[in-house]
């Protein structure tokens, strides 16, 4: 029954609000603990997308992150409300700020990067007592 009335609704919004009004206070109690972690976790791999590219604007690191998540240019639009010009347009920009060539693929140079980067991190892990001293 709670499905046929979400689907039924005019805006997401009312969709929601109607979702959690139709199932128990466990069910809604559960689905808001996996949003804060869901929000959490995205926002920690924004975080280190900002770090492996910091000469990039936020508007291009999230699409990078999207990049990185198999987007397509029609998903990576729906998910930022932008339109497709808008996107191609930044991704040109983040092509030129990494100076990449055209016959560079840009997923693949950002998936280097970021391998790079957990590299780096995995090295300093492994070697924790540099890593204590350089905190001193």
């Amino acid at each position: 029954m709670a499905f046929t009335e979400l689907i039924s609704c005019e805006t997401m919004d009312q969709k929601a609000v109607k979702l959690l009004d139709n199932i128990g206070e466990v069910a809604r109690n559960n689905i808001y603990t996996i949003a804060k972690e869901r929000i959490k976790m995205k926002s920690s791999q924004m975080e280190t997308v900002q770090k492996v590219f910091p000469e990039l604007s936020p508007s291009e690191l999230a699409i990078c992150r999207l990049i990185l998540q198999d987007k397509t240019v029609g998903e990576i639009c729906v998910l930022l409300g932008k339109t497709s010009s808008n996107v191609t347009s930044q991704r040109v920009h983040i092509r030129t700020k990494l100076g990449l060539v055209k016959e560079d693929n840009l997923k693949k140079v950002l998936q280097e990067r970021m391998k790079r980067y957990y590299e780096d991190e995995n090295l300093l892990l492994e070697c924790p007592s540099t890593a204590l001293h350089d905190q001193d």
